[in-house]
């Protein structure tokens, strides 16, 4: 199972994705022990177009970037090549 897990710029929480959640939990660390509390989740998350949930957790551990997938691809677009020469005929 992938969990795309990020710290926060404080090094106290940890975020991840479980299911269709994103998760934080708290995390206490030293030199010898690793101790982390109850995870809670934040909010539900879009997944992304090949199964995968992609997010960004800003320095301060309180924002986060979140990319949605499009329900469909976006529209083509026109490139015209040559076009002063078609203002000019009348």
């Amino acid at each position: 199972m992938e969990i795309f897990p990020f710290g926060g710029g404080d090094g106290k929480e940890l975020f991840y994705i479980a299911g269709n959640k994103l998760m934080a939990v708290d995390v206490r660390t030293d030199a010898q022990n690793f101790a982390y509390g109850t995870p809670h989740p934040l909010f539900t998350v879009p997944v992304g177009a090949n199964g995968g949930r992609y997010y960004q957790v800003a320095a301060d551990g309180q924002r986060f970037l979140v990319v949605t997938p499009l329900d469909k691809p976006p529209p083509p677009i026109t490139v015209v090549v040559n076009w002063e020469a078609a203002l000019r005929k009348p």
